[in-house]
């Protein structure tokens, strides 16, 4: 590589040229920095002018330079006219832990976070024919009408905010009047706009980071639309909480998620 020297007589000697330092090592390292910065700050409603550097190349006099750089140039751009501080704390590598032990002993103290990646379930709803694709359609004789399977109930997108009680509830009922059991897939994935779970093939397609089973029995016979089964995913831990309730017995299941799951 120009710009480098080895030299195997003078102690198996690497010289390695300043200008090649920063664009072949440096360069790629802090571009994907900084552009994650800035692309997070374009997700932001209000224009925040504090901004802390955290974790292994938080206190890296380098990454503070250029990241400084690039947020004030992007400030600039868009018109912003206030001053932007891009601060380090006293120990950065600790800081995300510190952040982590202080919301586990009071989450009280952060009011709201912005999800990194899409939640929902899987679900079977009436079919839409101006909104579904043909492909997940099938004729349910219990129901008396065409179905989309294979759906993709979203909770919370990628991008919007959770707030620190952030619990969210949705309504089942079984398939079927025969069904005793329902199954309940939660899925989680990095992109937006998604509506199946499965692709054309019915072949699933997100991950699958949890899942709730609930037995539904109907000893009273009670119609399909009598079985209700609440879902809710519970976002305001450091886990996602899944609960299903069913309201005829009252009976519920719950299981845990992690939010790295993706």
């Amino acid at each position: 590589m120009s710009g480098t020297d080895y030299d195997p007589d003078e102690n198996d000697t690497f010289r390695i040229n300043e200008s090649v330092i920063e664009p072949k090592l440096f360069g790629p390292a802090i571009q994907g920095i900084t552009d994650c910065t800035l692309a997070a700050i374009e997700k932001i409603d209000n224009c925040p002018n504090t901004f802390y550097l955290v974790g292994a190349f938080g206190g890296c006099k380098y990454v503070h330079e250029k990241v400084s750089a690039a947020i004030e140039s992007h400030y600039q751009s868009k018109g912003h006219k206030d001053t932007c501080s891009v601060l380090i704390p006293p120990t950065p590598h600790l800081a995300v832990a510190t952040g982590a032990a202080m919301w586990r002993k009071n989450p009280e103290k952060f009011k709201a976070r912005r999800v990194d990646a899409t939640y929902g379930i899987g679900v079977t709803i009436t079919f839409d024919p101006e909104k579904h694709n043909e492909v997940y359609k099938y004729y349910n004789e219990d129901r008396k009408e065409d179905r989309c399977d294979y759906v993709f109930k979203v909770f919370l997108e990628k991008g919007e905010l959770a707030k620190a009680n952030e619990v969210i509830t949705t309504t089942l009922a079984p398939n079927y009047k025969a069904d005793t059991t329902v199954s309940i897939s939660i899925y989680s994935t990095p992109d937006l706009g998604i509506q199946y779970y499965a692709n054309e093939k019915k072949k699933v397609i997100l991950p699958v980071i949890g899942k709730l089973v609930i037995d539904i029995p109907n000893p009273d016979n009670l119609p399909i639309s009598k079985r209700i089964v609440d879902v809710t995913l519970d976002f305001s831990g450091t886990e996602i909480h899944a609960k299903a309730y069913y309201q005829v017995t009252r009976k519920e299941v719950n299981t845990v998620c992690d939010f790295l799951s993706t």
